[in-house]
């Protein structure tokens, strides 16, 4: 029995060094075999059969963002690095070459207004004015729509006189580029401006007081009612009894308007009605030549004098104009010996009309009617 009891022998006593005693299960008589150690290995490449423990989660490292480095500054090379200070910084943001939107380019600004609102509306007329100058060349009638939006501008104190040039001007070289010319101004230039002109000086003296209506009392700007007056002139076209007493071309006819409407302003106003425009009746009267008194009948004089200047034309030839060509000389005995029967009888009924007459400017051929009435006289023809 001594052999199957075991005596537990006494613990030795703690040192200062020994580790702490840890429990240990019982020993069994059936020898075991020692487990093998683990292989170095990360955990997650285990063969273990056990479930795989969470893996952490770490947080995602933003990039940092890199500064890049401020390029080089570029010296010229006719500085040297020695003595001389470092070049001036370049700005990393340079300022803007062009104007903000909401400033209109000034080299558009062709009128020479100043303040914003009207240069803005400013380019739009001339904007405008190309538009119409377009619509011509296509053939469309439109210079009377052209008299009309220039009498509104004026209105709206945009232009003056002083300006007729430079908007007519612009018009015709509009014109010329649709048709892919060139424009150059030519001898009836200075008429056309004129005429421009007239436009120009009604809407700059309408736009001084508030202009009526006398159809309905109502207010109305001149620019409407020349607007009107075309109307007008389109109604009295249609009908057969009226159409053939037009007197005028629609462009000639809305300047005819124009002037009567100045000079209606120009005469001493009285009454509540000083500012009416024109009426529907006295544009009937303008557009079928009824304002103008009838003219006398012209006498023997008048008449050779007209048949004189028509031949002496055509000997001398015509200078050319936008609206009719020129006119070549074209001298003959029979357009001399006309001329000289004709001069002879204006001499004798009215001495002092062929006096005048001889004092005609020349020609294109720079023969003077003097000349030919030298040339055609008795004593030269004995000759």
């Amino acid at each position: 029995m001594t052999d199957d009891v075991q005596t537990l022998a006494a613990p030795k006593p703690a040192t200062p060094f020994a580790k702490p005693a840890t429990s240990q299960a019982p020993t069994s008589s059936v020898p075991t075999t020692p487990a093998p150690k683990p292989e170095s290995k990360p955990e997650a490449k285990s063969e273990s059969k056990s479930a795989p423990k969470p893996v952490p989660t770490k947080p995602v490292n933003k990039p940092t963002p890199v500064t890049p480095p401020p390029a080089p500054s570029v010296v010229p090379s006719s500085v040297t690095a020695q003595g001389n200070p470092p070049p001036a910084p370049v700005p990393t943001h340079p300022a803007p070459t062009t104007p903000a939107p909401s400033t209109p380019p000034r080299k558009n600004n062709v009128l020479g207004l100043h303040d914003k609102d009207s240069i803005v509306k400013g380019n739009k007329f001339m904007a405008d004015v190309e538009g119409f100058a377009k619509q011509e060349a296509t053939g469309l009638k439109s210079r009377t729509a052209f008299a009309r939006r220039v009498c509104l501008a004026a209105e709206d104190k945009l232009i003056v006189e002083a300006q007729a040039a430079t908007i007519y001007n612009h018009y015709q070289t509009a014109i010329a580029s649709a048709n892919n010319t060139s424009y150059e101004p030519g001898s009836s230039t200075p008429v056309q401006t004129s005429k421009l002109r007239a436009f120009i000086k009604l809407g700059n003296v309408a736009g001084e007081s508030e202009t009526l209506n006398p159809e309905n009392g109502q207010p109305e700007r001149v620019s409407d009612m020349l607007a009107r007056a075309e109307e007008v002139r389109k109604n009295l076209s249609a009908h057969e009894g009226t159409r053939g007493r037009i007197k005028d071309k629609a462009f000639d006819f809305l300047l005819n308007i124009a002037r009567a409407q100045l000079a209606a302003f120009e005469k001493p106003r009285q009454g509540a009605n000083a500012c009416d425009l024109l009426s529907n009746e006295d544009i009937t009267s303008i557009c079928l030549g009824e304002d103008k008194e009838p003219r006398a009948p012209k006498g023997e004089s008048e008449k050779l004098i007209d048949v004189i200047k028509t031949l002496s034309a055509i000997v001398n030839g015509k200078a050319g104009t936008e609206n009719s060509p020129a006119i070549p000389p074209s001298p003959s005995p029979e357009l001399d010996n006309a001329i000289k029967s004709l001069s002879a009888r204006l001499a004798k009924i009215n001495p002092s009309a062929a006096e005048q007459l001889s004092k005609a400017p020349a020609g294109a051929s720079g023969t003077t009617l003097a000349a030919l009435l030298v040339k055609n006289s008795p004593a030269r023809s004995k000759k």
